[in-house]
């Protein structure tokens, strides 16, 4: 079990300033009379402690506590509307592209990470009507309510382009892409072709999402940072989603619905042992439910979320690395790893809820209009 804050006494004082600190603190700066250039930035600083956790054997691990941080500082140039160039340089470890913090306090006084730091977005970003594109390195461009198949943290250097229709109450987007895959913060290694169809009908008291996308990653044999042969297998991934919400004043209710299916055909011949004890378990899926709203200061939100993902249903390289250690697990041969995560958000600071989201997700609000990001700061408490 993960939780977010530690009883020992040499941690009862961090968990007081992690309180304080918990959540980014985010700033974003015009520069000029125009405010054509900005400056946008956070900060994070948060305890992370793993308690009663099992090795793949099934041996106990002993409990982990640790103090770790995230820093990132970018720039923003719109020369003229519907055209950015962004450059963004964070904190993180090299052979990590999941996770941009850095731990700098351990509990038994075991190694610390580099402080090493990436650029890890630079692209251009071009947008006429309903219609946008991206070239470079930048975040994951697809619409998802959650981390569980593709983790929020690793950017992705290619392509991609869409398309989103607004009639009434009805949204359509249409949004394609083709990435080179990373290999840590330095490497690249394979590629991701992606597709992805949203709908979503929003009215005064309700709204729903529903979401099909591809994601078909073809795999190299010469990783050095993927574990497990993540690097040089081939993924067929097929991800449903489905949101509905219902507006209730300042406790709006949120019940979405994620399904993975990998359709890539693995041999018993295949020449990765893991590959072929794993080769039927490519199924998952995870259930959540949310009330609250983060839109003023003040303003809670509660989370909790049901997820039972098979070992090949998802590429673990790219997926969620905050619940429990599954990467590791992985190793053990375990066929299915099921969790719980309950999740609990103050909105602390100033700032508005990105405009055209009306339900809880990435990717649509991004290209709805100029890419920007909004200050925010809050505490967040989670527990798995």
């Amino acid at each position: 079990m993960k939780v977010g804050i530690h009883s020992s006494s040499r941690w009862l004082a961090l968990a007081g300033l992690a309180l304080l600190l918990a959540a980014p603190a985010r700033a974003d700066v015009g520069l000029g009379k125009d405010e054509k250039l900005r400056v946008f930035g956070d900060f994070r600083f948060r305890l992370e402690s793993d308690w009663d956790s099992q090795t793949p054997a099934g041996d106990e691990r002993p409990d982990r506590n640790r103090a770790r941080v995230r820093a990132r500082l970018g720039f923003r140039y719109e020369p003229t509307a519907g055209i950015n160039l962004a450059l963004r340089v964070r904190t993180g470890k090299q052979a990590s592209q999941q996770s941009p913090f850095i731990t700098v306090l351990d509990s038994d006084n075991g190694s610390v990470a580099e402080n090493d730091y990436f650029w890890d977005e630079w692209y251009l970003f071009l947008k006429k009507r309903g219609a946008w594109t991206t070239l470079g390195r930048d975040t994951f461009p697809f619409w998802k309510q959650n981390e569980m198949v593709l983790d929020d943290d690793f950017t992705l250097a290619g392509v991609s382009g869409g398309y989103r229709s607004e009639r009434d109450a009805n949204h359509v987007e249409i949004t394609a892409g083709h990435f080179s895959l990373p290999d840590g913060m330095t490497r690249a290694i394979g590629n991701l072709a992606a597709a992805q169809l949203v709908y979503s009908r929003v009215e005064q008291r309700w709204g729903v999402t529903g979401a099909l996308g591809s994601y078909l990653f073809l795999g190299s044999p010469n990783s050095i940072n993927l574990i497990n042969g993540n690097g040089g297998r081939d993924y067929a991934l097929w991800v449903g989603s489905l949101q509905g919400r219902i507006f209730a004043g300042s406790w709006p209710v949120t019940i979405g619905l994620d399904v993975a299916h990998n359709a890539q055909d693995y041999s018993r011949e295949d020449s990765d042992p893991f590959t072929v004890a794993n080769r039927r378990h490519k199924d998952g899926y995870v259930r959540s439910a949310s009330t609250g709203r983060m839109k003023e200061r003040g303003d809670w939100l509660f989370a909790w979320y049901y997820a039972r993902i098979e070992t090949l249903a998802v590429h673990a390289s790219y997926a969620q690395d905050d619940w429990v250690r599954w990467g590791g697990r992985h190793a053990g041969g375990q066929q299915r790893h099921e969790g719980v995560r309950a999740e609990g958000r103050l909105r602390a600071g100033e700032g508005a809820h990105p405009a055209g989201a009306p339900l809880r997700g990435r990717g649509d609000h991004e290209r709805a209009g100029r890419k920007t990001r909004t200050p925010r700061s809050g505490v967040r408490v989670l527990v798995w």
